[in-house]
């Protein structure tokens, strides 16, 4: 039979109903299905009579895109500038500081090395003050020494003549005992100091204690 193949043999003149394929894959896998709602959604979903439609957004012109630019970096740079002002304005303040303290540093500087200077002068002074207190107190017991003989003499009638001989020799014991060896560890001066006559000790005795009456 003609057809027999294709169109079955329960239908040997291939007229009849087409057997229908079952679709088990979408046609374009890649592609969204498109949703179609019904006639009443549909409606709903119209625009009304009358109302104004909206027109498609265009995009910015050039010039316009240029504009809004300018006035970004126009704005940057206002406050790049006010920053660059203020950073100025911290950095003279700072350097005057700097400046006023090292002016204060100079002078406190310089009174430091007057204050040395004074403190050097008085401890000289001291040095000198501290030799001349040792020369009286090795001194002291030779005048001591030299009024009592003399007043020896003039109690016993010898006069004049005799003092010198007697204080020269009692110098001489007191010279001695300063000239020994000064022991390790010792800091004592050694002055040596010496009368020739007894006037001479009489009037530093005068001098220093008014009068031979301390006796």
């Amino acid at each position: 039979m003609r057809g027999s193949s294709r169109r079955g043999a329960s239908n040997p003149r291939g007229r009849g109903t087409k057997t229908q394929r079952v679709q088990t894959e979408p046609l374009n896998p890649g592609k969204r299905a498109r949703v179609i709602f019904p006639a009443s959604e549909y409606q709903d979903r119209q625009v009304p009579q009358g109302a104004p439609i909206q027109a498609p957004r265009e995009p910015e012109s050039l010039e316009s895109e240029n504009e809004r630019l300018r006035k970004v970096v126009k704005s940057m740079d206002g406050k790049i500038k006010r920053r660059e002002k203020t950073i100025i304005t911290e950095r003279e303040q700072f350097m005057k500081l700097m400046k006023g303290q090292e002016a204060q540093i100079k002078v406190r500087d310089e009174q430091l090395k007057a204050e040395k200077e004074q403190n050097a002068q008085l401890k000289r002074s001291l040095d000198n003050q501290s030799k001349e207190l040792a020369d009286l107190v090795i001194k002291l017991p030779m005048l001591e020494i030299e009024m009592r003989e003399l007043k020896k003499a003039q109690q016993q009638g010898t006069g004049q003549e005799a003092a010198p001989v007697v204080v020269q020799e009692a110098i001489a014991q007191q010279i001695n005992a300063q000239e020994a060896p000064v022991q390790e560890g010792q800091d004592s001066p050694r002055v040596i100091w010496k009368l020739t006559t007894s006037e001479e000790a009489l009037a530093i005795w005068n001098d220093m204690f008014g009068g031979p009456e301390y006796f």
